[in-house]
């Protein structure tokens, strides 16, 4: 006496290399959007001074017309002044690569002054022989100014890094009870 076993493995070897597929495209693509939001409100929450007050705060970046935020946040409007959510998204820098290794998020700002407030540096003028600027009603005329280093990006990644593994569990779980395997 004999049986016949009969199975559909073929069918559901099928439905996972899909759903590996749809793993690769859809849930690392959504969780490191995800993170990468995560990095950017942390940044402007934590690392940015938003009080609006004007003055300069010695370990954050004081955000002034919030053009930066915006640009950090990427579509959503954080300062006053002019700084609106369709700017924000114009300089932005937000992007996504999913190779055979694994997933890589990029979050950055094309505000000019994003770089030298995050890592500090000179500024020297390029056109003429001095800056000018206004501090508190009075101009100053300098040949550089040194900006100190004020992070707020590098130390968001840090603090969001937690958040990882958990952001994609959950696209993965999500992905999971859609498909139904």
């Amino acid at each position: 006496m004999s049986v016949k076993v009969i199975t559909n493995f073929k069918e559901k070897s099928r439905e996972m290399a899909e759903f590996t597929s749809d793993v690769k495209k859809h849930a690392f693509q959504v969780g490191m959007t995800r993170l990468l939001d995560e990095v950017g409100f942390t940044s402007v929450q934590e690392f940015m001074d938003t009080s609006n007050k004007g003055k300069p705060h010695k370990r954050k970046l004081t955000m002034r017309d919030g053009r930066l935020a915006a640009s950090i946040v990427g579509a959503y409007k954080f300062g006053v002044g002019g700084s609106d959510a369709s700017q924000g998204i114009k300089e932005s820098i937000r992007k996504v690569k999913i190779g055979v290794t694994g997933v890589e998020g990029i979050i950055g700002s094309k505000v000019p002054y994003a770089e030298i407030h995050e890592h500090g540096g000179t500024i020297r003028p390029k056109n003429h022989k001095y800056l000018k600027f206004r501090i508190d009603g009075e101009w100053k005329q300098v040949k550089e100014v040194t900006m100190p280093a004020r992070p707020y990006l590098e130390p968001a990644a840090k603090k969001a890094a937690p958040e990882n593994a958990k952001i994609f569990r959950e696209e993965i779980e999500e992905l999971w009870k859609q498909a139904n395997i």
